[in-house]
């Protein structure tokens, strides 16, 4: 797998492996114990407690010193399927299945976890939460297996089933459907992602502004490039959008104001010698104002930040 999609899956990890069984089932003592309780759908009964009790404890060991102990983990999980699967109640099967996504995901068999989790959303009773975690995580895990189709489907579905939008759905279904070149498609999902983190307080780089401005230029809409770009350079006053403001102005076949902006480029000091070199005008002065000094693309650093700050929020 390449490097990128680990970096989109380790906070996934983090959330997720996170996600062990209750202490309140693990320090029931006898109480737990009662044999009507344990075939209701919200219940744990005292074998499978028992049973899961010890599989966290080989998943995340008290001693933080210890190592997991996975390859028995499995076993234990693999012997309790086998054994009981078809005679749990819905929570019971819930819980094993979670266990289970924990065990993948820390061993990274992202593929393994995909089959577990689409095996959840077979539980008629899966509790809502539960459900749009685990949407959410396919959506997220099949992007990182380059399956877009299938991660723009589970973020739909979370989308339908939750009463709030979330940043990391609006961002994964804007890239798959870039990935798709759906392009138009990408846009809109992008734009509201921007305006949800501006309503919550959060901060926008460069980097989420270059993503949108990439789809403008590749959808040719010059003009919204043009005003996204004007607003990058007050925001940022980064030399690469004083480049691009030339080239879309030139795209526009506004050559005049593509070479002001080239001149004021040059007064703000920001001009390297080899750009200079080109007389305004020019056939190569004029290639390189065509030429924008981003691509379309979805930085490393767009996910780690916001994957960072999801494994805060979780």
């Amino acid at each position: 797998m390449r490097l990128l999609n680990k970096l989109r899956l380790g906070f996934l990890v983090a959330v997720l492996s996170g996600i062990m069984l209750p202490m309140q089932y693990v320090n029931a003592g006898e109480e737990q114990r009662a044999p009507p309780a344990a075939r209701t759908s919200g219940t744990l009964g005292p074998a499978v407690l028992r049973a899961i009790s010890e599989i966290q404890e080989l998943l995340q060991p008290e001693d933080e010193e210890d190592e997991p102990d996975y390859a028995g983990a499995k076993a234990e999980l693999d012997e309790l399927r086998e054994r009981r699967f078809e005679r749990m109640n819905d929570f019971e099967k819930s819980t094993l299945l979670s266990f289970y996504t924990n065990y993948y995901l820390n061993t990274e068999d992202y593929l393994g976890a995909i089959g577990i989790f689409e095996e959840m959303l077979l539980i008629e009773t899966l509790r809502e939460d539960q459900r749009l975690r685990t949407h959410r995580s396919l959506g997220q895990l099949l992007a990182s297996e380059e399956q877009w189709q299938g991660s723009i489907d589970n973020y739909q579905e979370w989308r339908n089933l939750s009463v709030e939008e979330d940043e990391i759905v609006y961002r994964g279904l804007s890239y798959a459907h870039y990935q798709l070149e759906e392009f138009e498609e990408a846009k809109p999902f992008w734009i509201d992602r921007m305006e949800l983190m501006l309503a919550t307080g959060e901060t926008l780089d460069r980097d989420d502004y270059s993503y949108l401005n990439g789809i403008y230029f590749t959808l040719e809409d010059y003009q919204s490039a043009l005003d996204l770009t004007k607003t990058m350079i007050v925001l940022f006053d980064d030399r690469a959008d004083w480049q691009n403001l030339s080239a879309i102005y030139s795209s526009l076949e506004l050559d005049d104001r593509g070479v002001q902006a080239l001149n004021l480029y040059y007064l703000k000091g920001m001009l390297d010698d080899d750009y200079a070199l080109h007389q305004p005008g020019s056939q190569s002065s004029r290639g390189n104002r065509h030429t924008p000094h981003w691509k379309p693309r979805y930085s490393q650093r767009v996910w780690r930040r916001s994957s960072s700050k999801q494994t805060r929020r979780t």
